[in-house]
């Protein structure tokens, strides 16, 4: 009887577990950015809008990304999470500061220009992220602004990429790059 009680409590665990997991991941998970393209010379500053989507609208547990950029072409200045993610608590760790932009050594976007990553995470333990009244009339959901200046040491005339790379974290859950072009324009 008792190893029976203790299958059935193990059986029941599992289908629970599993159950939860599969009501709480999106089909796919988007990282966009408004603008997708921007250009200016040397000095200028570049400023992305962050938002989420899901294809499905199906809430889930959260999203973390990597903002990956090439050190020598951008400058780091900021990432701030959007208000309604700190206030919701949904904020669980973004890279703040200049000096605290760690280095792409593994080279997680696969793109050899890229030397450094900015990182930003999401999480609802409760597994209702984002909130449906987050979503704007585009059917997107505001993460945050990250900030950048064209580096005055930039290529002029070139062309330089900010990916976005889903996290370890989030094995569950696809993720598109986004793919943002900035152009240094001659002085």
């Amino acid at each position: 009887m008792k190893f029976s009680f203790r299958f059935f409590k193990t059986w029941l665990l599992g289908l629970s577990l599993g159950l939860w997991a599969s009501t709480s991941m999106a089909a796919e998970q988007i990282i966009v950015s408004d603008p997708t393209s921007a250009s200016g010379k040397r000095g200028d500053t570049v400023t992305l809008a962050l938002y989420y989507k899901a294809t499905d609208n199906q809430l889930t547990t959260g999203v973390g990304f990597k903002i990956l950029f090439d050190s020598s072409q951008l400058d780091f200045v900021s990432l701030t999470p959007d208000a309604e993610m700190v206030d919701r608590e949904y904020l669980f760790g973004a890279t703040e500061t200049p000096e605290s932009v760690p280095l792409d050594s593994d080279d997680v976007d696969e793109d050899a220009t890229t030397d450094k990553a900015a990182n930003i995470a999401l999480v609802s333990v409760s597994g209702k992220f984002p909130n449906a009244s987050l979503f704007d009339e585009d059917n997107r959901v505001a993460l945050g602004t990250i900030v950048f200046n064209i580096s005055d040491s930039a290529t002029e005339n070139a062309s330089t990429s900010v990916n976005f790379v889903k996290t370890d974290a989030q094995l569950d859950f696809v993720a598109e790059s986004v793919v943002v072009t900035v152009k240094g324009d001659e002085i």
